[in-house]
């Protein structure tokens, strides 16, 4: 549209010129002028109608006098406090542009979200939006549930998220689902008891044979070196992320093993569990760490007590405000002594938000997912949550905190992977026991591979089709 505009002041203009020449020949020329510019207005105006006939944009004349609500499930603040503000705000300004539009968002806790999400679309009412994995979304996708972006978004629009979000929300040569945000997954420490256990506050552990060697000058001064949460499961998922990643060489290894030709229990899968091991052994993680759930785990950072515990960039800020601008650091997770070429990295997924296929009014729901992507809600995204979008369109001078700004530079320099994105809830579904059961010392490194290998067999088994899918998605990432 603003396009159209532009050409039709040209017009004007143009038009406006002829008045001015005397000169039968100058205006001669410039009446041809202005019947080439007429006609290039032509093409663009019938290029938006086509857009608008084709579903891209929705046709709001047409829609005048619909009655029209957008349900989006999200998990709100759980992982980036400020973002139920951000999406307060961005709903009123999208219904006041448009006054037949209910925008509701609805907070969905973490545990709950994907449940929600299966038992609506049995129900045959999903919600026009929801939050998604990759891997639910390509079985969604499958299952006919969730409808390509690309179908409603123009080129442009598509290119401005950012080009590895792109590759790992987008299969079969479509983007799929959209960023909400990004989710960088890293950790962070207490400067303050590092200096009290006689540790440089400024050089936490690159290596986890340092973060041992640093365990014990760190429980010698009466604090706990690291907090976890195993009781619902989702400690695992990401210690998988953050630590087993770093021993491969590409997701395509996390491909292979689901796919049954490479194995979890080889010492490049299965090593990162001795870690656990050896640092409960030590008492280097909380004592009740088996009976915390993944929150609560994490949180015990606020008391102080704590002197390092896994994140996401989001809630950096927060215990930055309990604990203080000169105790909390940012660091990247200390590498396994198995190190592939992913080892360094830092995982940042965008967590992802996909359209429902048999929702009403698609096009709208997509044009809601389009406003949250433009310049304005990209940057107020950040001054709400201070989480980052996963969209060129983002302003980093926005960002003057020296912990999101060091984030921010290992976006640039070791952009790394979600692992969980990577096999199939089921294999996922046995992880998240494992964690728990290696620390309370049930099961041994080799047997929780071993059963990661069984939940992979058993899904193969039971999903032949979903199997050749796997393989076809899996092929595509490795020649990308």
């Amino acid at each position: 549209m603003k396009k159209i505009l532009w050409w039709s002041i040209v017009v004007l203009i143009v038009a406006a010129m002829i008045s001015a020449f005397s000169l039968s020949a100058c205006k001669a020329a410039v009446e041809e002028a202005v019947e080439e510019v007429a006609e290039e207005v032509e093409e663009v105006a019938e290029e938006v109608e086509e857009a608008v006939t084709d579903g891209i944009f929705p046709d709001w004349d047409a829609l005048a006098d619909e009655e029209i609500t957008i349900i989006i499930n999200e998990w709100g603040d759980a992982e980036a406090p400020g973002m139920n503000a951000w999406w307060e705000e961005t709903a009123q300004l999208y219904m006041d542009m448009h006054p037949n539009v209910i925008v509701e968002p609805l907070e969905i806790p973490i545990e709950d979200i994907q449940q929600a999400w299966m038992a609506a679309v049995a129900a045959g009412d999903p919600p026009s939006i929801q939050l998604m994995g990759r891997q639910e979304g390509i079985d969604a996708a499958t299952a006919g549930d969730i409808l390509p972006i690309e179908d409603f978004w123009t080129e442009d629009e598509v290119n401005h998220i950012l080009p590895s979000a792109r590759r790992e929300l987008g299969w079969g040569g479509k983007l799929w689902l959209v960023p909400e945000y990004m989710d960088p997954w890293h950790m962070i420490y207490n400067k303050k008891i590092f200096t009290e256990a006689g540790l440089d506050p400024e050089a936490p552990p690159e290596t986890w044979a340092e973060f041992m060697e640093m365990g014990d000058a760190i429980v010698a001064a009466g604090y706990i070196p690291m907090s976890n949460g195993w009781l619902d499961g989702y400690m695992s998922p990401w210690w998988m992320c953050l630590v087993a990643l770093q021993s491969l060489d590409d997701p395509s290894d996390i491909h292979q093993a689901t796919l049954g030709e490479q194995s979890f229990a080889d010492p490049k899968h299965a090593d990162w569990w001795n870690i656990l091991v050896e640092a409960t052994d030590k008492g280097f993680f909380n004592e009740d760490q088996a009976s915390l759930d993944f929150i609560s785990g994490i949180d015990l950072f606020s008391t102080g007590e704590v002197a390092m515990v896994m994140v996401v960039q989001p809630m950096v800020r927060q215990y930055v405000d309990i604990l203080g601008e000169d105790v909390v650091g940012v660091m990247k997770t200390p590498m396994p002594d198995i190190q592939g070429d992913l080892a360094g990295t830092v995982p940042i997924p965008a967590m992802p938000l996909a359209l429902a296929a048999n929702a009403d009014y698609p096009e709208v729901a997509a044009d809601v997912l389009r406003f949250i992507h433009t310049a304005d809600r990209v940057n107020a995204l950040y001054a709400h949550s201070t989480a980052m979008q996963a969209n060129d369109l983002f302003d980093p001078t926005l960002v003057t905190d020296p912990r999101d700004q060091l984030i921010a530079q290992w976006f640039l320099e070791a952009p790394g992977y979600c692992y969980n994105w990577h096999y199939t809830p089921q294999i996922e579904a046995v992880g998240y026991t494992l964690g728990g059961l290696i620390v309370t010392g049930e099961i041994t490194a080799e047997e929780a591979g071993q059963m990661m290998d069984d939940a992979a067999e058993k899904w193969r088994d039971d999903n032949p089709e979903m199997v050749e899918i796997f393989r076809d998605i899996a092929e595509e990432w490795a020649m990308q």
